[in-house]
């Protein structure tokens, strides 16, 4: 079972970008086969993208955290200016994977960019759906799916199959977007700043409770995301947590028989 770690908000500081790493570093207790993340930032230092990400083989503890592979080459001069002033994204995201579907390969570890789109996802697709056989992977499949088709016929088609577990959490680049969406079989907590545009989103709840009481006790008890709900927030707009917009995913269609005793 994979692992899922985020930071979103306009109020990000430089303790929640350390929590985050925290939290990715325990993430590693959900999967030890590789480990990616990606972030958007609205104003990136050093003519750099708005939009990086990096993926790995090996354990989310040998990269995560003060004097892991990536802090130097990637957290510290990413999010400060030359002059050292903290310059933050408005969203990270990290995956550990515990390999299902897929050889463990550096090209399937996540996340998966298609088209305008960039994301995760824990769980297991077992059935079959359109261009699924192109890919070692469900979950790339999964997204170039929605790449192609659009984001609410994927999550629709998804949702309906009746051997699909899923969490996900992507960007729409085009749109400027974050997206986040489960189903009943795979967990998705959040925990948001009572006083500040920061929400953080972890796979694992006690991950959450162990980290953030040590950052601030403003953060509201770790709640799980609603289930075949679509959550969308605008992330080029202050005050991204107000933007969220709750997009209803379509449900699997359970076909009831007659009771034997009643039936002609």
């Amino acid at each position: 079972m994979c692992g899922l770690t985020a930071l979103i908000g306009t109020d990000v500081s430089n303790v929640d970008v350390l929590a985050f790493q925290k939290l990715a570093q325990l993430s590693a207790l959900r999967g030890q086969d590789s480990v990616g993340f990606f972030d958007f930032h609205l104003s990136p230092t050093r003519n750099e993208k708005e939009c990086k990400y990096y993926k790995e083989l090996g354990s989310a503890g040998l990269y995560f955290g003060e004097g892991g592979r990536w802090d130097n080459s990637f957290f510290w001069p990413r999010y400060h200016t030359k002059k050292n002033a903290f310059n933050p994204p408005v969203v990270l995201v990290a995956h550990a994977r515990a390999a299902t579907k897929g050889s463990v390969t550096k090209n399937n570890a996540h996340p998966f960019v298609h088209g305008h789109l960039i994301g995760v996802h824990n769980g297991t697709i077992h059935s079959d759906f359109e261009g699924k056989e192109k890919f070692e992977t469900d979950s790339e499949a999964l997204y170039s799916y929605m790449s192609k088709h659009g984001e609410q016929k994927g999550l629709d088609m998804v949702n309906q199959l009746f051997n699909a577990a899923y969490a996900l959490m992507w960007i729409n680049l085009k749109e400027k977007t974050f997206n986040i969406a489960r189903n009943q079989d795979r967990p998705l907590f959040f925990s948001k700043h009572k006083h500040k545009d920061v929400c953080f989103l972890s796979s694992d709840a006690v991950f959450l409770k162990a980290v953030l009481q040590y950052v601030s006790n403003d953060y509201s008890t770790p709640t799980m995301v609603p289930k075949e709900d679509w959550v969308v927030f605008e992330i080029n707009k202050r005050d991204i947590l107000k933007t969220q917009e709750v997009v209803p995913i379509k449900g699997r269609h359970v076909q009831t028989f007659p009771n034997a005793s009643t039936s002609n």
